[in-house]
C-alpha cells in the first residue's frame, strides 16, 4: 500500500497534472484508505491518511522551506519542523558579513524551544544541543509547496528534518535518525538517543 502511495504522490507533482486530475485520484486515495479500514490495517490506515492530506492540502502562498526559508541567509544547519513549517538555525558561530568568525561575545550561551524541541548552544566552545520530543507530529502540507512536501516525505512524513540552506537554491536535507553524522561544510552534526532522556539528540560542533 505504501509503494503505491509513493507512486501516485509522485505523479502528482509533475507540474503538467491539473487539478481534476488531483482530484480523481484523491478520491480513489480515499477509497483505499476505508477499504483498508476495513480490513483492519490500522497501520496502514493511519499512513494513508498522511499521504491523501499531502495531496489535497491546497499549497501555501509562501512556502517556509523554499522561499520563506532562503531569505534568512542561514549559515547553520537547521532544523525544520514538519508540523509547523518553522526552521531554526542550530548557532555555534557568530556570523559576519554572512560568513563565521573567531570573535565571541565572551561566553555568550543561546536557548531556544519550538514545537517541542529544546535546545542550548555556546559561542565559545562552538556547540549546540538539541533535545527533540519523546513524540513526533505529523507533517502539515499547508506550509510546504508540492515539491518540498515531495523532498521532505521521501525522508519522513512526521517530525524533524534537517537542512543546509547555505545555498538556498540547492538546499539539502538530511534524515534526524540516531546513528547518523554529518560533515557540513564547518559543522559536524551527529544524531544520537540519549541514554538518560532516552530521546533522539542532535549535536552541532564547529569543526574550523
Amino acid at each position: 500500500m505504501k509503494t503505491w502511495l509513493k507512486e501516485i504522490w509522485e505523479f502528482l507533482i509533475e507540474p503538467w497534472v491539473s487539478p481534476l486530475v488531483m482530484m480523481v485520484l484523491a478520491i480513489l486515495m480515499g477509497l483505499l484508505l476505508n477499504f483498508n479500514f476495513y480490513l483492519g490495517g490500522w497501520a496502514e490506515e493511519k499512513e494513508t491518511a498522511v499521504w491523501q492530506s499531502l495531496v489535497l492540502t491546497p499549497e501555501p502562498e509562501i512556502c517556509a522551506l523554499c522561499e520563506d526559508g532562503i531569505w534568512m541567509n542561514y549559515h547553520g544547519p537547521c532544523l525544520v519542523s514538519l508540523s509547523s513549517g518553522e526552521i531554526r538555525e542550530l548557532e555555534v558561530y557568530q556570523i559576519q558579513a554572512g560568513e563565521t568568525t573567531e570573535e565571541s561575545s565572551g561566553g555568550y550561551v543561546h536557548f531556544f524551544n519550538f514545537d517541542g524541541a529544546w535546545s542550548s548552544g555556546n559561542m565559545v566552545t562552538h556547540t549546540c544541543e538539541v533535545t527533540l520530543p519523546e513524540e513526533m507530529k505529523r507533517m502539515d502540507g499547508a506550509h510546504f509547496c508540492r515539491d518540498c512536501r515531495a523532498k521532505l516525505a521521501a525522508i519522513t512524513t512526521e517530525g524533524y528534518v534537517l537542512v543546509d540552506l547555505y545555498d538556498a537554491e540547492h538546499f539539502a536535507l538530511y534524515p534526524v535518525t540516531a546513528g547518523e553524522e554529518y560533515v557540513i561544510r564547518e559543522y559536524t552534526v551527529t544524531v544520537f538517543q540519549d541514554e538518560k532522556t532516552e530521546r533522539l539528540t542532535v549535536h552541532v560542533a564547529g569543526n574550523r
